[in-house]
């Protein structure tokens, strides 16, 4: 008895051409879909928005976001400009001005006070479609476009900082310089380019590592074709303008990097590109994120394509050159930033965090899809398997930042039923990052009697930093949270509670022995305490309320106002209940 059929060496290679016909159809579907930048940008935005605004409805306040929503609702210019001018926050007051026009038009709601960064990050997205659209077929942008939601950058479009906003404005920068190298309106592209530097700085300062890889770029343009190109250096200098302007500011804050809560280390550099995008305490995702995911499964999905479907078509459009000298610079130099940036931080700001380098995401997705592109062949096949993937790796990236910020809400509450189980004693709260959420999420009974004891000194000496505190005070007016050097604390309280987390944020707990007479622990959650301190002051307890009801500053006009703070400034509906 005979083989079947359909198992016959003609068989096979009958399938193998429908195979091949099948991969072909869909080549050039994807390629006419591709090509439809108002169909390409309307999926993408649709795609991007939903989910990101839910998630930013949801997360709760991360630590560096209250700065924005305290600083961006102080009632004018000259009370903002005097907040920063303490150098208690390194921001540009353009990014707070930015965001307070943001919510005056539209509310205060927790998507709201994000909004800039949601669209910065859909800017950047964007930016890059249409960068690859004039280096490669369209197909190969969507890819660029879709590459960013699977780092860890996406978190930080939809954090209220200047981050997602740094990012979209070096992109448009990037893409309006390449224009003006291809020799394509090149009057709106100067312009672009010198209000896009200029918005990038003004968002955040260590934007000016974006422009210094553009204008090594342009040194590479001037090399190569002898010309120099005054224009576009001229155009470059809009970056300079935010730094002129915010000068006293800048020089101010340098003053608390002398002992930063984030000391750079070289080999920070190369945690930047790790392959974990959750939240770190204190420094944010691994940037890089599941990148390193996606570069893996395209070079097996194009080694697999390539070898099984040899006659498979590369792209027919292969006229536009992809391998530029200058932009090649320029795209390396940005996917180095983190080298550049520590540079900076070692000689100059004295402070380095990944998230300070995070236009290198920028620069990775140029070289990784330029990369795949040319071992893939061109292949539309592999840049359409690309950009699944890259689906894939988003919705991952949004499940894990979802899980973290569940498990951030699960913490808060627990910290909140130890809390709320005592008996209205006052509260010493030791852990900056737990002070802020609480007083911010917690009912007024809670937020009243919750007070950060700030010491810069016994910061530094335990810590081995003093921002925070020295910060807390600074911002004291500006800010509707209840903080007093511990000095004047102990004096009027002889009797209070602390509360912390003991591990690396918590100097009070240690310098315990130092101020009480007696201290007993209460109750614990995890690696937060709770200890009953007595003291030797001279006030005594009875009179503990009737301090805690005259506080000075924002903190007693909110505790009055009878609403948490959360509910304060976002409403009621925005607020959970603890």
């Amino acid at each position: 008895m005979g083989l079947p059929k359909d198992t016959s060496i003609p068989g096979a290679t009958r399938l193998g051409g429908r195979l091949h016909e099948t991969v072909l159809f869909m080549e050039a579907a994807a390629e006419r879909c591709a090509a439809s930048s108002v169909l390409v940008v309307s999926v993408f935005t649709i795609l991007y928005l939903l989910p990101t605004i839910q998630f930013a409805a949801q997360k709760m306040l991360w630590v560096d976001e209250f700065f924005t929503l305290y600083l961006s609702t102080v009632p004018n210019w000259g009370e903002l400009l005097r907040a920063l001018g303490t150098g208690a926050d390194q921001h540009p007051p353009s990014f707070y001005y930015l965001t307070h026009l943001c919510l005056e038009l539209f509310g205060c709601t927790p998507v709201t006070v994000r909004l800039p960064e949601i669209f910065g990050f859909w800017l950047m997205c964007v930016a890059l479609y249409a960068l690859f659209r004039r280096l490669l077929p369209p197909i190969w942008g969507v890819l660029a476009m879709m590459l960013p939601l699977s780092s860890g950058a996406y978190y930080y479009g939809s954090e209220a900082r200047g981050y997602g906003l740094m990012l979209g404005f070096s992109a448009l920068a990037l893409y309006a310089w390449f224009e003006i190298t291809a020799g394509r309106r090149r009057v709106m592209s100067l312009a672009v380019l010198a209000v896009s530097s200029a918005a990038a700085v003004a968002s955040h300062y260590y934007a000016v590592i974006a422009v210094l890889a553009l204008g090594i770029g342009e040194i590479v343009r001037t090399i190569v074709r002898k010309k120099f190109d005054a224009p576009v250096w001229a155009a470059f200098g809009g970056s300079a303008i935010p730094l002129l302007v915010f000068a006293s500011t800048i020089r101010t804050a340098r003053e608390y990097s002398v002992h930063f809560w984030a000391v750079p280390v070289w080999s920070e550099v190369f945690s930047f590109y790790g392959m974990e995008p959750i939240v770190r305490a204190g420094r944010g995702p691994h940037l890089f994120g599941y990148t390193l995911n996606v570069l893996l499964g395209c070079i097996g999905v194009a080694v697999l394509i390539v070898l099984a479907l040899p006659r498979a078509s590369a792209s027919r459009d292969t006229r536009r050159a992809i391998a530029i000298p200058w932009f090649a610079a320029s795209a390396v130099a940005m996917a180095i930033a983190p080298v550049f940036t520590m540079i900076l931080a070692k000689f100059v700001t004295h402070g380095y965090s990944d998230r300070y380098a995070i236009v290198a995401v920028i620069g990775t997705t140029v070289l990784i899809v330029y990369g795949v592109c040319v071992m893939a062949r061109q292949r539309t096949a592999v840049a359409a398997a690309a950009i699944v993937v890259c689906g894939l790796c988003f919705y991952i990236n949004q499940r894990d930042l979802k899980m973290n910020d569940q498990f951030s809400w699960r913490g808060l509450k627990s910290d909140f039923q130890l809390l709320n189980a005592t008996q209205g004693e006052p509260v010493a709260v030791s852990d900056g990052f737990a002070f802020y959420r609480l007083s911010f999420y917690s009912p007024p009974a809670i937020y009243r009697r919750l007070t950060y004891v700030a010491d810069a000194h016994a910061s530094l000496e335990y810590l081995h930093s003093d921002t925070l505190d020295r910060g807390l005070l600074d911002l004291s007016p500006w800010f509707p949270l209840d903080v007093v050097p511990l000095r004047d604390y102990v004096r009027n309280h002889a009797y209070f509670l602390v509360f912390g987390y003991v591990p690396d944020r918590s100097w009070l707990i240690y310098h315990l022995p130092e101020i009480s007479v007696e201290t007993k622990l209460l109750g614990r959650r995890g690696g937060n305490l709770l200890f009953a301190v007595k003291t030797a002051a001279v006030r005594a307890t009875a009179g503990d309320s009737e301090i805690m009801e005259n506080r000075p500053g924002l903190s007693s006009k909110f505790i009055k106002s009878g609403r948490s703070l959360c509910e304060f400034y976002f409403g009621a509906s925005h607020c959970p209940v603890l």
